[in-house]
């Protein structure tokens, strides 16, 4: 074994960190030489056969070396619906003399500044030809994400002290925003009222917390909308060490709250996660963040050290864990596998991690967003967390709008409102432009809710209210708040099969019906878009659907076919094209 990897020695020799090995390889040596890996496997006592496994089972680690800077350009279905695949090929076409390696990349969690497109680390928004070329030249790329001011019909509790790119900050509904913080600041964040809930908490018991939480009706905000005391009340049912997992991995294309939060308010996300931890009597907390989300996992570091130095965290060990790729690291299992260093596949379930989650014990797992609300409760109490949304989904929820509308952004909103609301009155309605077919404005076609895994709206359904679980009979759902906006620009055909491809693409591979089953969807779906389906087409699908939906072992393969099921409900003629 040639080469110096004692580097790797910092590490605990704990299989737990195997991940953290495999980023520390990556970041120094730019892959996965094979003497690393062995350097790993005899670290962690981990054969080499397995290692390998685990390693490829992440998208973003490499096993052979890069060539030298590479540049993706994103083609997720925000960006295509903002000209990614035509900057795909102008962007091939500049740089074809100049050495960088152009590829064509999945979603970048930038939706509301599309064309995104990726070079090296760093990120060219609102991208051109032109501006892409520059920044190669200069590696000069912008890394804020900006907040759009607040727009009639918000209720800003979560995001209130986000700063907006442009004009002053307004938040209503609850005295959370006591002014704009500077995220890097423990200060700035202790002004604005900052770990003032974490007090509250700390001074009553962990069960009145718990019933605090109950009374207050919060749901899970990542998707599911399970109430979140529920939760925490049978996780303290099972006897301890109990473990507190939060998802920040984020890695659903259309949707980026979460980054975010982290980016802009990292104290708030903090506290709310001190807080869960007290109410389930947790001592040790995993915070898994994107392997991607480079500024907001270095701004939760900045601000878990802040905290910790200031004495807020208590007892409390909080260990930050950066995913390395996959839609399906979102699914809460395969986050329990990868923190205790097996490969990125999901669980059978039951038991639920409630039940036995780490190391087979009982272990919550919250997203980001739910944490954040916490603080609100603990500070302002439970009527002024419900004096919003609706009686059995009370609070505000935050979306992120994308695609073809005037102002894209993440916006926050009571829950139950209007979709329509939304669309127009908050995120401006169709973005500007002409129909060459009519010479009339552009007008929105369907509305993606629920990301890669959802379902389509059609115009009719626009006065649907937005709520946890379905919305409609279609397939679209809410989900963790990823709403796409599609117009003329893009036929209800070219979409579903977009989403179906990248359903196929991620699909983890361990279950048969998600593994065969999401290749097939795609082919038949491509059969159809381009007219040489045979008669039984729409037949054949439906049953996918169904073997898919009943018998895939995760949410991936269970949903993955709503997109096709809400379009062939709301838009059968145009899916036959």
């Amino acid at each position: 074994m040639s080469g110096d990897h004692s580097y790797i020695e910092q590490l605990p020799r704990e299989r737990t960190y195997l991940l953290p090995a495999l980023h520390l390889v990556q970041e120094r040596e730019g892959h996965l030489t094979p003497e690393a890996l062995t350097a790993v496997g005899l670290h962690l006592k981990v054969a080499n056969s397995e290692l390998y496994g685990i390693a490829r089972s992440y998208s973003e680690l490499r096993v052979e070396p890069t060539t030298g800077t590479t540049v993706g350009v994103c083609t997720g279905l925000s960006c295509l619906l903002s000209g990614g695949r035509g900057l795909l090929q102008g962007v091939r076409g500049a740089l074809a003399d100049r050495g960088p390696e152009v590829v064509e990349t999945t979603c970048r969690f930038r939706c509301a500044e599309a064309p995104v497109v990726a070079v090296g680390d760093g990120y060219v928004v609102a991208a051109t030809v032109d501006r892409v070329a520059a920044a190669v030249g200069s590696g000069i790329m912008p890394v804020e994400r900006p907040t759009p001011p607040a727009a009639p019909g918000e209720v800003r509790r979560v995001l209130a002290r986000c700063a907006p790119s442009t004009g002053p900050s307004r938040a209503s509904g609850g005295t959370l925003g006591r002014g704009v913080l500077d995220p890097a600041s423990l200060a700035s964040a202790r002004a604005a009222g900052s770990y003032e809930g974490l007090a509250t908490a700390r001074e009553l018991s962990p069960e009145a917390v718990t019933a605090l939480v109950v009374a207050a009706g919060l749901r899970g905000r990542g998707g599911a909308y399970f109430p979140t005391g529920r939760k925490w009340e049978t996780a303290r049912t099972y006897p301890g060490p109990r473990y507190l997992v939060v998802n920040a991995e984020e890695g659903e294309p259309g949707v980026f709250k979460d980054r975010h939060l982290l980016e802009n308010d990292p104290h708030l996300v903090v506290e709310g996660l001190l807080i869960a931890a007290h109410s389930i009597e947790a001592r040790q907390v995993y915070v898994y963040v994107n392997g991607e989300a480079g500024v907001a996992g270095r701004r939760l570091e900045e601000a878990l050290t802040a905290a910790k130095e200031a004495g807020l965290a208590g007892d409390v060990v909080i260990e930050i864990r950066r995913g390395a790729g996959g839609y399906v690291c979102g699914e809460e299992s395969v986050i329990l596998s990868s923190i205790e260093g097996e490969r990125a596949v999901p669980r059978l379930r039951p038991p639920l991690p409630v039940e036995a989650g780490l190391w087979g014990q009982p272990t919550v797992i919250n997203n980001v967003e739910t944490l954040a609300n916490l603080p609100l409760i603990l500070r302002e109490g439970v009527e002024a967390f419900r004096s919003v949304g609706t009686e059995s989904h009370p609070g505000t929820k935050v979306l992120c709008l994308s695609g073809a509308i005037a102002r894209p952004g993440v916006y926050e909103v009571p829950l139950g409102t209007p979709l329509r609301r939304v669309l127009y009155d908050i995120g401006g309605g169709p973005r500007a432009g002409r129909d060459p077919s009519t010479g009339s404005g552009r007008s929105l076609r369907a509305v993606l809710c629920g990301g890669p895994s959802g379902g389509l709206l059609p115009p009719s359904q626009f006065d649907t209210p937005l709520l946890g679980g379905s919305l409609d009979l279609g397939g679209a759902a809410l989900g963790a708040g990823g709403i796409v906006v599609i117009d003329d620009t893009m036929s209800i055909a070219a979409v579903v099969h977009h989403l179906a491809a990248y359903n196929a693409a991620e699909s983890c591979g361990k279950c048969t019906p998600c593994r065969e089953g999401t290749p097939r969807m795609r082919d038949l779906l491509t059969s159809l878009r381009d007219g040489s389906a045979t008669a039984d087409a729409i037949a054949l699908l439906d049953a996918l659907d169904q073997a898919m939906a009943s018998a895939s072992l995760c949410g991936l393969g269970q949903m993955a076919p709503l997109p096709y099921r809400s379009a062939r409900t709301h838009f059968l003629k145009e899916l036959r094209g």
